[in-house]
């Protein structure tokens, strides 16, 4: 007896086949999106290379305000220098040394613009008050106010603090430094 066949499974030379270009198809799939994603790659980075040579980057700008906020009090320092220069020492001493007065001393003076800060020490009240009205008598001085005033520390000293605020004229004081 003849033997029968009965096949019912697709035969396996095309599923092989079939196979074969799947994978290969896949593999160029691959393959192109690959050089797709290289190809943006370079072109981003060229991109990013013609932008950094025609502007200023992110990270430079953010540098030089970092560097600005870390010189800001080293500019102001120098410009209070610069203003201090400015102020006519010479004939602002020369101004004060027409009022001295041996019941007071002079403990700090500062001058900004034409506001002039003194701090001092006299004797007494008496002391104090002669000076100050002394001292609005020069013509480089105007507007001469007493600002602060502190009683003797100890019960057996009589000596006062006091400061005052004045403004200076400049220009009166070396006419007069002139006129000497």
């Amino acid at each position: 007896m003849n033997r029968l066949e009965l096949d019912f499974a697709p035969t396996r030379r095309w599923c092989a086949l079939w196979r074969a270009a799947l994978l290969c198809g896949a593999f160029w799939v691959c393959a192109a999106s690959v050089w797709a994603y290289a190809d943006y790659r370079t072109q981003a980075e060229a991109l990013e290379l013609a932008e950094a040579e025609h502007s200023p980057g992110r990270e430079t700008a953010a540098h030089a305000l970092q560097a600005a906020d870390e010189l800001a009090p080293q500019l102001r320092r120098a410009g209070a220098a610069q203003a201090s220069l400015a102020t006519a020492w010479e004939s602002l001493y020369g101004s004060l040394e027409k009022v001295a007065n041996p019941d007071v001393a002079l403990l700090r003076l500062s001058a900004a613009d034409t506001t002039l800060s003194i701090e001092s020490e006299a004797r007494d009240t008496a002391a104090m008050q002669a000076y100050v009205d002394a001292l609005g008598s020069v013509g480089s001085f105007t507007r001469v106010h007493l600002i602060a005033q502190q009683g003797p520390q100890l019960a057996g000293d009589a000596k006062v603090r006091f400061s005052l605020l004045a403004s200076w004229t400049q220009g009166a004081a070396r006419g007069s430094k002139g006129a000497r």
